[in-house]
């Protein structure tokens, strides 16, 4: 196949958990590719506001992804928005206070905080590197903009409680103590194939890299699914091929298993 467009997870892919910085060896891999002529996009849970660790990478990026894919921007254009039903974020919302878990709620541009615990700063800050939210925010003014996605920092267990109770809503779960939350229907796998048309690609000319549960779908549906080597089980099974860690350039040495670099 000629590859025309390669899709890119954020975290266990491009970022290490280790490091939370990108491998030398994929910058200049992506660099070598994106001089081909082959487009650069970012396929990711996070929200806009929260990619703020790809500076090294930023100019060959074509278009971005995120929240799970119901924003998807190519260039200055936002191709596809879907924000989460209001009465199901309210729902959502009364049960963290309830039950006294930590909740993200993920407008387009700008997160807020409800029910604040050391949680989030130990996950997000501390384990992911996210530095972009003023825990003074509040979150009432951010429900007059479109919320995009909720991440509720609880168990599998608690998760099934709520969800039969957000009826527009499903869960994407990547990490055993948070999930994230999107509209029905919304994920990496369904957005894809959108962009791709959008840039006049066909979807099995499409390369995607992934490790965690929310990045299934997009192996499934492109030419070749590439899942890392720290990827979960259940997503090596769904992947076209199985590479090396993010550590021990796992991107770098799929695209030399491909012939897309030497």
């Amino acid at each position: 196949m000629a590859v025309r467009a390669i899709f890119f997870d954020i975290d266990g892919t491009l970022v290490s958990f280790k490091t939370h910085k990108i491998p030398a060896s994929t910058i200049e891999a992506i660099r070598i590719v994106k001089d081909k002529g082959i487009k650069i996009f970012i396929s990711t849970g996070r929200p806009k506001s929260f990619i703020t660790n790809l500076k090294e990478i930023e100019h060959l990026i074509d278009g971005y992804i995120s929240f799970n894919g119901a924003l998807a921007q190519v260039g200055n254009d936002v191709i596809f928005m879907k924000e989460l039903p209001k009465e199901d974020i309210r729902r959502m919302m009364e049960d963290a206070t309830t039950r006294n878990y930590t909740l993200a709620i993920c407008g387009r541009d700008k997160v807020a905080i409800h029910n604040y615990s050391h949680i989030f700063t130990e996950l997000f800050v501390e384990g992911l590197g996210v530095d972009s939210v003023d825990l003074n925010d509040k979150v009432e003014p951010l429900l007059e903009m479109p919320i995009l996605q909720m991440s509720p920092f609880f168990t599998v267990d608690d998760e099934k409680l709520i969800m039969p109770k957000l009826v527009g809503c499903e869960s994407l779960r990547w990490h055993p103590l948070f999930t994230d939350i999107s509209s029905r229907g919304i994920h990496k796998g369904m957005i894809l194939p959108k962009v791709a048309a959008y840039i006049g690609v066909d979807i099995n000319d499409c390369v995607a890299f992934g490790d965690g549960g929310n990045d299934k779908g997009m192996l499934e549906v492109v030419g070749i699914g590439v899942a890392m080597g720290n990827a979960n089980d259940d997503v090596k099974a769904v992947a076209d091929y199985v590479t090396t860690t993010v550590d021990d350039n796992g991107i770098a040495n799929a695209f030399k298993h491909f012939k897309l670099i030497d």
